[in-house]
């Protein structure tokens, strides 16, 4: 994952981003181990989704922002329809970037 700070349209208060990078990197590797399970490990799934929101809270908590549109809209962190972890504001429609902070279209 890419720092926040280095991804074109997003801000996030300064004095959050050495937490909130971390608990991406933490979502990031549960991912990784969920693919590697057997649909009966389900701990690790909850494991990931309990990452998701904590970290999804944290975003907010930062103020994470877009702003390649206005106003600035919050973002959250989820998957796409392929299952992969993306990065999403709440504009509409919603800006998109991939998980090494490339835009999606």
């Amino acid at each position: 994952m890419r720092k926040l700070t280095n991804i074109e349209g997003l801000e996030v208060e300064r004095r959050y981003l050495q937490v909130i990078d971390q608990a991406l990197s933490h979502v990031e590797k549960l991912a990784t181990s969920i693919e590697l399970l057997t649909p009966r490990q389900r701990d690790m799934t909850i494991a990931f989704v309990g990452a998701l929101q904590s970290v999804n809270a944290l975003l907010s908590a930062g103020s994470a922002k877009c702003n390649l549109a206005t106003p600035p809209e919050d973002i959250e962190v989820t998957q796409d329809k392929s299952g992969a972890l993306i990065l999403r504001c709440y504009h509409s429609p919603a800006h998109k970037w991939a998980w090494n902070g490339q835009p999606l279209p």
